[in-house]
């Protein structure tokens, strides 16, 4: 192994030891790191990498900071779709050869660089962006792919931050959005209930050797400590309260049968003939369990009693926080050095505006970037380019937090508006059923939310 790579992860297979780095893939052999080459020209960094059965999977990226140019000029070809940045293969030898299973489609929809996680098991091979959540499933070691339009994890930068395979069919992503969840190999996700109030940096499971029988354990650590979160367990073991719960759910749902039966009782009483009781019976269900809820919420829809901002004003709005952070920040720069921008601050040869998009990935997503290109590199003042970047990163992060408070308050008054409907509509017959069930069982809402 080279002096400068870096290690990022150390792998298990076959009893050989296997390690990522910034510089490719390398295996210890007879004491002695080899390189593994790897089917691509580029010095490449490896993202992600795991194991499965007899199989090696790695996902690995252009490394920018090696190779004959800077890297900005070793960037820019990735920037404009020239070259390739990012790459999946397998070995079925323990890396003799690879193979290139790089999910083609996804490369469209991925971003230059993509923060990319791996999760394995048997046959299944999972491919997550990090960053917007987006999921690429196969069930053949990577042999064909099925891209998952919405997978369930949160798109937020940082959403994805760790992965765990706990079982076969069982996969965990960690991080700044908490814990999301697929029991279904990687076909659905959905947000764990852990409860927890601060971002979850890491997962880890084990098993004793001592107890090969035992149900492995799932942790993750969030904030200073390590918390037991979930056990696997083929068998089903009861709790006390979870028996408790299962008696409530019989007692609800046997007072739900006895007062529809109740209720058919009585209308034969009223009506004497059987088909008219019947066919009322069924009026007065259908009416209770289907109409009524949908008209509560459509009511609740079309005419929300709480009012909220329009998304377009308020997307208007949070773009004026960002020219007006600009102008705050262009001032203070044409102050202290007399230019009107912050390249030409840094570097009186990068000259120019600076370049501004508007990223819209998501629904409900916005985000402001600006991107900075300095020509040539070597000669830049950095102490300049600190001192912009720590007067601006305060003003930045000022920015943020306005606009999060303006999303958050035009959330708050549609949440408003939902949960009067969710109100109303338990009113119903069925729903009320349905509430109460949710609310014994902790599979409600404000269960799932907490």
């Amino acid at each position: 192994m080279t002096e400068h790579a870096g290690i990022r992860s150390l792998r298990v297979h076959q009893s050989t030891l296997f390690t990522g780095t910034n510089r490719g893939v390398y295996r210890l052999n007879a004491g002695t790191w080899e390189h593994l080459q790897l089917p691509v020209d580029d010095i490449v960094s490896v993202n992600s990498f795991v194991v499965s059965d007899d199989h090696i999977y790695v996902a690995v990226l252009v490394n920018i900071l090696e190779g004959e140019g800077t890297p900005q000029e070793n960037f820019m070809p990735l920037w404009k779709g020239e070259k390739l940045s990012w790459w999946v293969f397998r070995s079925a030898d323990g890396g003799n050869s690879w193979t290139d299973i790089t999910p083609v489609e996804a490369r469209d929809l991925m971003r230059v660089l993509p923060q990319i996680a791996l999760l394995a098991s048997e046959k299944t091979l999972l491919v997550i962006e990090k960053d917007n959540g987006m999921v690429v499933r196969s069930t053949d070691r990577g042999d064909t792919w099925t891209y998952i339009e919405s997978s369930g994890i949160a798109p937020m930068q940082f959403s994805v931050g760790s992965t765990l395979t706990l079982t076969p069919n069982t996969f965990y992503t960690a991080g700044s959005t908490g814990i999301h969840r697929s029991t279904d190999g990687g076909q659905t996700w959905h947000r764990f209930n852990t409860r927890f109030e601060s971002r979850v940096d890491g997962l880890v499971s084990f098993m004793a050797r001592s107890a090969p029988n035992q149900s492995p354990a799932l942790y993750a650590r969030v904030a200073p400590n390590l918390v037991v979160i979930a056990y696997a367990s083929p068998a089903t073991d009861f709790s006390g309260d979870a028996l408790l719960r299962v008696v409530m759910v019989l007692l609800v749902s046997l007072l739900y049968v006895s007062i529809c039966y109740l209720l058919g009782m009585l209308l034969s009483v009223w009506t004497k003939e059987a088909a008219t009781t019947l066919i009322l019976s069924m009026f007065i269900w259908g009416i209770l369990t289907i109409v009524y809820s949908n008209i509560a919420t459509f009511a609740v829809a079309k005419f929300p009693p709480h009012k909220r901002q329009p998304e377009k004003e308020a997307l208007q709005q949070i773009e004026q926080l960002w020219e007006d952070f600009k102008a705050e920040r262009d001032t203070y720069i044409l102050k202290k050095w007399g230019y009107k921008y912050p390249t030409s601050a840094i570097s009186q040869i990068a000259d120019g505006p600076l370049m501004l998009s508007i990223n819209m990935r998501s629904p409900g997503e916005l985000g402001f970037q600006e991107f900075y290109e300095f020509k040539p590199i070597h000669i830049l003042d950095v102490s300049k380019f600190q001192e912009v970047l720590g007067y601006q990163e305060p003003l930045r992060i000022d920015y943020v937090n306005d606009a999060e408070e303006l999303l958050k308050r035009r959330e708050d008054i549609g949440e408003r508006n939902r949960q009067l409907g969710r109100n109303i509509s338990r009113l119903s017959f069925a729903d009320a059923y349905r509430f109460a069930i949710g609310a014994i069982t902790g599979t409600d809402r404000e269960s799932y939310n907490d």
